[in-house]
């Protein structure tokens, strides 16, 4: 049953019973949290800016502790550290399971998995490398097999062209590289 409204005028302004509305706030707070305090700990951010929003984190946390027995907290909180833990190698195995069961659509330059791909790799290359060459370089050579397609398409039109969702992906994930 959800609990009635607080008495308080104010506290009133910040009630909701909306349950997906209070877990998008707490994820929200969450990533805040993470991504301050990885700032933080890499010393990008003194420590008197991120006490707040730490301080601030440990409410819903203490809410919590309050309201539920500390053993089902202790569950709960034991449960997403294995799913953090596990997260990462069972996405890895459905990637390979996805690459395998498609590897024919990766390796044909006429679909657009592979310029998905090459849109990903130049991606990663930004993040890496701190030259810009690299993925000038790997968006020149693409560049040049495109002007061929495109000059095949509108010449000689011999090839099979697959259409589908996966060129307008290649072309976002370009233009945020």
């Amino acid at each position: 049953a959800p609990r009635a409204p607080p008495e308080g005028r104010l506290l009133r302004r910040f009630y909701t019973a909306d349950l997906w509305c209070i877990a998008r706030h707490v994820a929200e707070l969450l990533a805040a949290v993470v991504l301050l305090g990885a700032r933080c700990a890499c010393g990008e951010l003194p420590v008197a800016y991120f006490a707040p929003v730490a301080i601030a984190a440990l409410s819903p946390i203490v809410q919590l502790l309050l309201w539920y027995p500390v053993s089902s907290c202790l569950k709960e909180a034991a449960l997403f550290l294995a799913f953090l833990f596990c997260a990462p190698p069972l996405a890895l195995l459905e990637i390979g399971r996805l690459v395998w069961r498609h590897r024919f659509r990766l390796v044909n330059p006429l679909d657009g998995p592979v310029h998905v791909i090459l849109s990903l790799v130049a991606s990663v290359l930004c993040l890496a490398c701190r030259s810009r060459w690299p993925v000038t370089m790997l968006f020149a050579g693409h560049s040049v097999i495109l002007v061929l397609g495109l000059l095949e398409r509108a010449c000689i039109r011999k090839l099979v062209w697959r259409p589908g969702h996966a060129w307008w992906c290649a072309l976002l994930i370009a233009v945020e590289a």
